[in-house]
């Protein structure tokens, strides 16, 4: 649980960059359907857990200014009888006062009725559309928005919600941060005993379970996104999610995971060898990808443009490429690196600006991740290593630097 002085601030950065007479109107996630008994999971919309902490379902909140007044106000569901039996006890107004700072919670039941109290002639509505993808919530997020502007014809304009809150998510606070590091040190755990138990003859859904085991031992229940666990060919698939091979003799097994501690993303790829040992080929394409990184790692810093970073890592790729004898021109890189260098890292996994390349300049306390790769297909050869980075005042701190990364450390691992 975050500290509600955090939560507070958070709110108070965003109602600053709200124009004068506007409201910003957010709900909770939409409740994923397995089948007409069951739901997934329930994660909490992003932007909403992160201006409220407040992790049940069927919530909204509202952050009104004025000319001379600012409010919060949050809905909830409301304790039943029905709801306690089959979900458990629903958190009393109070207890939700007190978890996340919010003086003035009322039931969801109530939404329209107290909306209207705040809403003015020409009023400007923040909406939140966020970034999902699920097709039904966009449908009825759609349905909600034309039944506000039914109920109040005088707002006047809509605008996207993110147009207010990106800008704060970007730049992480201390809170954040640590949840970053405790999800980076959970998917670190998780990385090394699959590391120690891998050999020829697993399947990749074995090397997932033996990963996986420790994100559960640590209370994460479900990962920040699907694991990649690639042997092989499979690994020069960059979103390669079947992990349902037989690892063979002398193949390298591509992880690309995260474990998520309170909604914040971990996401770290390491390449460790199935029969304890690189190849001569392996080794020297391997370093040279871990030269790379190490230098593209070294360019960040406050005012760093993220597209000369990117544009530095295709051409230092590229080069090595060249050097190998596996591409002739610099233009060819593509072939064997096709995707940037990297994303933003927070609450979503590809977070907010989630293509970093279109920021004007790095600021302190993004936290962004670093992932060159190399891929050669016809060698049944797939590289990538990525590391979660935090923009310091004066550089920037690599916050996953103890998951074995060099040759040494990584066969040292899984010996």
């Amino acid at each position: 649980m975050f500290p509600v002085s955090s939560l507070k601030n958070r709110r108070k950065k965003v109602l600053k960059e709200m124009d004068v007479n506007s409201i910003l109107f957010i709900e909770s996630a939409f409740p994923k359907e397995k089948n007409t008994d069951n739901n997934y999971i329930f994660r909490q919309d992003s932007s909403f857990y992160y201006l409220t902490g407040f992790s049940a379902e069927n919530s909204a909140l509202l952050l009104v200014k004025k000319q001379n007044e600012t409010k919060e106000i949050l809905f909830v569901e409301e304790n039943s009888p029905y709801l306690e039996l089959w979900l458990g006890k629903r958190k009393s107004f109070d207890e939700v006062k007190i978890e996340t700072g919010i003086e003035e919670v009322h039931s969801i039941k109530e939404l329209y009725q107290h909306m209207g109290i705040y809403v003015n002639d020409r009023m400007l509505l923040y909406f939140d559309f966020s970034n999902r993808q699920v097709s039904s919530f966009l449908d009825y997020q759609h349905y909600r928005l034309i039944r506000i502007r039914e109920h109040y014809p005088q707002i006047t304009s809509v605008q996207q919600g993110s147009k207010v809150i990106y800008p704060i998510r970007m730049i992480k606070d201390e809170q954040e941060i640590k949840a970053i590091r405790r999800a980076i040190e959970i998917t670190r755990d998780g990385i090394i005993n699959a590391m120690k138990r891998v050999k020829p003859g697993m399947y990749e859904y074995e090397v997932q379970a033996d990963l996986e085991y420790m994100f559960l031992k640590n209370n994460v229940k479900v990962p920040a996104f699907p694991s990649i666990i690639a042997s092989g060919v499979n690994a020069a698939t960059l979103h390669y999610s079947e992990n349902n091979c037989k690892i063979e003799k002398d193949s390298l097994v591509l992880t690309d995971v995260g474990a998520e501690y309170m909604n914040y993303s971990a996401d770290i790829t390491r390449v460790f060898p199935a029969s304890k040992k690189f190849t001569k080929k392996q080794e020297s394409l391997y370093n040279a990808l871990l030269d790379i990184q190490l230098k593209v790692i070294d360019m960040i810093k406050p005012g760093a443009c993220f597209k000369d970073v990117n544009d530095k890592a295709c051409s230092l790729i590229a080069k090595a490429l060249i050097k190998m004898k596996y591409i002739k021109e610099e233009s060819d890189v593509k072939k064997h690196y096709a995707h940037s260098i990297g994303h933003m890292l927070g609450l979503d996994t590809h977070d907010v600006n989630t293509y970093p390349r279109t920021l004007p300049e790095l600021k302190e306390n993004m936290v962004l991740t670093i992932e060159p790769g190399i891929y050669i297909k016809e060698e049944s050869i797939g590289l990538r290593i990525e590391d979660d980075i935090l923009v310091t005042k004066s550089g920037c701190k690599n916050l996953s630097y103890d998951i074995p990364k060099t040759i040494k450390d990584i066969e040292r691992t899984v010996a």
